[in-house]
């Protein structure tokens, strides 16, 4: 009977402090802080890359790259464009382009003129390399796709891309680029997107 009467003043003297101290309300605002804490934060989206800005005329951020005439001395090398096509959906090639840390090819996909698409092309040794870059500055990627593709000599390979996602802004890296031994890096507005597809 005295051991009912302990346990039985165990439970009630349980239950007064658990109503005194507000029940599992600790807990409950420990796991609220916990998932505000561990959700991912939005892509911080950038505005353009290597200097360049999306939207904005090519003309307007770089000048053209002079032609070398042969026998007079080269101009000072300085980041600039080439080879440029106009048009509604236009291109260009970009020389003396900045350093990243690895060493790569770029072009710029105009629309009406402005900068909508950044594409870098680098050794696909440079993959893991350029990953972590990316990574450290944005954070892990949205979305990593898995996609089996077929070289020109009939192998098959399959290749990984990752994809950070903005508000109008995408970034993917593709383990593979136009060639196996290339991988590739797109910074891609929407309103390119949203124009291809039209």
């Amino acid at each position: 009977m005295m051991r009912s009467c302990t346990a039985l003043l165990f439970i009630v003297a349980l239950s007064v402090a658990e109503t005194a101290f507000g029940g599992n309300q600790p807990t409950t605002k420990a796991t609220r802080a916990i998932n505000k804490h561990s959700a991912k934060a939005p892509l911080r989206e950038p505005d353009g890359f290597l200097g360049l800005r999306l939207g904005v005329s090519l003309a307007s951020q770089l000048p053209q790259c002079p032609n070398h005439i042969y026998g007079e001395e080269s101009p000072q090398p300085v980041f600039c464009y080439a080879n440029l096509s106009t048009g509604e959906l236009g291109y260009a090639e970009l020389e003396q382009v900045p350093q990243i840390g690895l060493h790569y090819t770029a072009i710029v996909l105009l629309l009406d003129g402005n900068v909508e698409d950044i594409c870098l092309s680098f050794s696909n040794a440079d993959f893991a390399q350029m990953l972590k870059l990316l990574t450290a500055r944005f954070g892990r990627p949205k979305a990593v796709d898995s996609v089996i593709s077929e070289g020109n000599g009939g192998d098959i390979y399959e290749e990984k891309i990752y994809k950070w996602r903005g508000p109008s802004i995408t970034i993917q890296l593709f383990q593979y680029g136009d060639k196996p031994d290339q991988s590739k890096l797109v910074f891609v507005s929407d309103r390119y997107l949203r124009a291809l597809q039209q």
